[in-house]
């Protein structure tokens, strides 16, 4: 690591290099001064002076002959010490901060692109809901009489049927039935009157299974639905539809959850003597 040199250092240097030329200049060129007699007992002869007027041969001959003057050496003066080199105040080491590394750099994933949500569409309003229109099927075809003289006698049990269910009145509404099937119809008159209690037991037996739809309750909605639907000898539903439409969906759903929740019905009497019967029966819903 190197360290910058300060102007202020350059300043140091030039004056101890001046300082030590000139000390070394001065101890060149300096000459002692060289011993002398130009000033009094300094150096020099002592001459004392005898008085005026005296025998100068007896005081030259009696005077003692003048002591040989001695040379006085200088004294060395003292050679000032050299001026000892200034060293130069060291250099101020100015920490040199290190660059601090970069962070490395992260990988920036690509921002996938979002696309909005398409706008919402309104569905269109629902349609109102078709009414089936009412099928009309044909009627199931009367069984053949086995003999001539049995055909009065089926004739009188389907029009005492009619006439007995004719006038039964319930919650659900007036209940006709044509009956229709097979079986040996050499039966007598007692025939007529077991269908016509078969059919009051058939229709106590719907009612007690039938329900009102709340939601028609609600909107008061009323009507009578004709229901078909085979019986078989033993009670079992074989075979059901709508025969005919109330006009609403309620009632007619209401009409077919019925017969099965009724399901299985009353036996068909011996009296009857039928393996089984086709029956249509309206059933009404009107509020009181």
């Amino acid at each position: 690591m190197t360290t910058a040199i300060r102007p202020r250092h350059w300043v140091w240097a030039l004056g101890l290099a001046v300082a030590l030329h000139a000390a070394a200049a001065v101890a060149v060129l300096w000459e002692p001064t060289p011993p002398g007699a130009k000033a009094v007992g300094v150096g020099g002869v002592e001459i004392s002076l005898g008085p005026a007027g005296g025998v100068s041969g007896v005081a030259a001959a009696d005077a003692p002959a003048p002591a040989e003057a001695k040379p006085v050496e200088p004294e060395p003066e003292e050679t000032p010490p050299p001026e000892s080199a200034v060293e130069p105040p060291p250099a101020e080491v100015v920490p040199v901060q290190m660059a601090e590394a970069p962070p490395p750099v992260q990988e920036v994933k690509p921002v996938k692109e979002v696309k909005p949500p398409p706008p919402r569409v309104k569905p269109p309003p629902p349609k109102p809901a078709v009414e089936p229109e009412p099928v009309t099927l044909p009627e199931p075809e009367e069984a053949k009489p086995v003999e001539t003289a049995t055909e009065p006698v089926e004739q009188a049990e389907t029009s005492s049927t009619e006439a007995a269910l004719a006038g039964t009145q319930g919650k659900a509404g007036t209940t006709t039935a044509n009956l229709t099937g097979s079986g040996d119809n050499s039966a007598g008159g007692g025939a007529a009157g077991a269908a016509a209690d078969y059919m009051s037991l058939l229709q106590a037996w719907l009612e007690k299974h039938k329900e009102y739809p709340r939601a028609a309750r609600q909107r008061r909605v009323e009507g009578t639905v004709l229901l078909y639907f085979v019986v078989d000898r033993g009670g079992e539903v074989r075979a059901d539809r709508i025969e005919k439409t109330s006009g609403h969906r309620l009632l007619d759903d209401e009409a077919e959850a019925m017969i099965k929740r009724a399901n299985p019905l009353p036996p068909i009497p011996d009296a009857m003597n039928r393996d089984r019967l086709e029956i249509v029966v309206p059933v009404q819903f009107f509020l009181k």
